[in-house]
This record gives C-alpha cells, sequence and structure tokens, in this order.
C-alpha cells in the first residue's frame, strides 16, 4: 500500500470522511479525481494539502512531506534527501513523545541552552 494510501486511509477514518468527494471538498480540489490520482499514484498530495490532512488527523506533516516527495522523486540525490528528512522527522517525533515533559530548558553540562537529538 502506499504512503498515500495509508494517509488518506488515516486521514479520512479520524475524521469520518466517507467519500473521496468528500475529501477533495474539505481539502479544496474541485473532484474525487484528485484523490483518485493520488491514490493510484499517477499525482502526489501538493504539500499543503499534505499538511493539512496531518493537522486534522493529529499526523506530523514534515514526516509525511518527506515520506510523500520520496515516493515520487525520480532523482537518486532528491531521494536521499526526502529520505533523510523523513527519518529526522521520525526521529525527532519519536523523541518528543518519549522524553519527559520539562517545564525549563533541557541542556547538555558541557553546552548549556542546547539539545541534542541523534
Amino acid at each position: 500500500m502506499s504512503n498515500a494510501n495509508i494517509l488518506l486511509d488515516k486521514w479520512m477514518k479520524v475524521c469520518s470522511i466517507k467519500t473521496q468527494a468528500e475529501a477533495a471538498r474539505i481539502l479544496g480540489k474541485a473532484g474525487s479525481a484528485t484523490i483518485s490520482n493520488w491514490r493510484s499514484g499517477y499525482a502526489k498530495p501538493d504539500n499543503d494539502s499534505i499538511a493539512l490532512i496531518c493537522e486534522q488527523c493529529g499526523e506530523d506533516a514534515a514526516h509525511w512531506i518527506g515520506k510523500l516527495n520520496l515516493d515520487f522523486e525520480e532523482s537518486p540525490r532528491m531521494r536521499k534527501v526526502w529520505l533523510r528528512l523523513a527519518r529526522a522527522a521520525a526521529v525527532i517525533l519519536l523523541a518528543v513523545n518519549v522524553a519527559p515533559a520539562h517545564t525549563g530548558t533541557v541542556s547538555a553540562p558541557h553546552n548549556p541552552g542546547h539539545v541534542y537529538i541523534m
């Protein structure tokens, strides 16, 4: 299953969107053909639509923008860039979700005021 289908299915389920026509309307697209083209791999969702979908279903937009651009990128050089961005977003998201809540600044003893995520 493509990343576009995974994200669209999750969004439509979370937001109780029943049809592709309804999904297109919410995204401000002309008709359900746009969603159909995304699902079939004929076209990539635009980054603004990905961000809106993620906002509405509680997903990280940076991660999904990286993954979907990676799916459609033809240049090997740019595929590496999109893959790194998608992975970096996933690591940051994991670190934020796993780290305990702090009320102050997180810092390393040798370099106060900076956060290192590896």
